[in-house]
């Protein structure tokens, strides 16, 4: 510890400390037969957490020591950068990834006029699923399980910059007790808005499947759910465009159209049914790709290849 440059106050002191070492305690004393000389060593050329100035210490044991503290530090800080460049190749491969489902109510991808009147009144709910078909966090695996997640807000959720409002987490009943905390864990790190809200947990029965013509979700008796993709993979009427980006992260992501949609989300005071608009989002995310919410077309997404589904 170097409490100040001025070492004035210690060179008469009776302590000097390098750590890893003994104290050694000094005094002048002529009876004990101790050097008197002040070793006085320059206090850059020494370890930060030595006291550098010190009564009946001789320099070139100082030196020695100092010199010894700076080659340690440097195989420590070289084995220290090793070993996080293993642990993290070897969790790389465990990164939760999957398909993610993402409801508004509103348009996502519709022309400015039907946008613009939906913007101020719509958009003031939203539903976000996650199937998981690899990964763990925390130590714990999520293969094979789903997580979900229902918001309610005064502002219009698709909008970026909206108030997060409350939410209720559905996690899997199948789940271990200790699979479910990591979910809800992975939920927190993955959604930094969700820090900002006040939400509820309720254990249900998810499921999240592929059908012939899509994808269907429930979560028990609140939530069912059923996605197609667009009924035309032509570029759809003069104006028409993306107006919005998936809340949730995603590698890749698609608009599809919300089949049918219901969900009664009582601590919410939430009831809302819907049908028949291309609310939905649908992606991949935790994929070993550089691609950051990337838009695939419709013509991607309708093409024989299968390019995202």
């Amino acid at each position: 510890m170097i409490p100040s440059r001025d070492r004035s106050s210690i060179i008469n002191g009776a302590f000097w400390h390098v750590p890893g070492y003994p104290p050694v305690a000094q005094k002048s004393d002529p009876k004990a037969g101790l050097n008197h000389s002040h070793a006085k060593i320059p206090w850059r050329s020494f370890d930060p957490q030595c006291i550098c100035y010190a009564d009946g210490i001789d320099a070139t044991l100082m030196a020695s020591f100092a010199t010894t503290q700076r080659f340690d530090m440097k195989k420590l800080a070289l084995i220290l950068t090793g070993f996080s460049f293993v642990v993290s190749n070897l969790w790389a491969g465990d990164v939760p990834r999957g398909t993610v489902l993402e409801l508004h109510s509103c348009e996502l991808y519709a022309g400015g006029c039907v946008v613009s009147s939906q913007a101020t009144l719509d958009g003031r709910y939203m539903l976000r699923a996650w199937s998981f078909n690899d990964g763990a966090f925390s130590g714990e695996k999520f293969s094979g399980l789903c997580v979900a997640l229902v918001q309610s807000s005064s502002e219009n959720l698709a909008a970026e910059s909206a108030l997060p409002g409350s939410a209720m987490v559905y996690l899997p009943q199948q789940a271990t007790s200790a699979q479910r905390e990591s979910l809800l864990g992975w939920l927190k790190a993955t959604l930094p808005d969700l820090k900002r809200t006040s939400f509820k947990t309720r254990v249900v029965p998810l499921h999240f499947a592929r059908t012939g013509a899509g994808y269907a979700f429930a979560a028990g008796e609140s939530i069912s759910l059923t996605v197609a993709p667009l009924e035309s993979c032509e570029t759809g009427a003069c104006g028409e465009a993306l107006w919005y980006t998936p809340r949730a992260p995603t590698s890749l992501f698609t608009v599809a159209l919300n089949r049918s949609s219901r969900i009664s989300e009582p601590s919410l005071q939430l009831k809302w049914n819907d049908a028949g608009q291309r609310s939905v989002f649908l992606g991949k995310f935790g994929e070993d790709s550089s691609a950051q919410n990337q838009f695939v077309t419709s013509a991607d997404f309708c093409s024989p290849t299968g390019k995202l589904f």
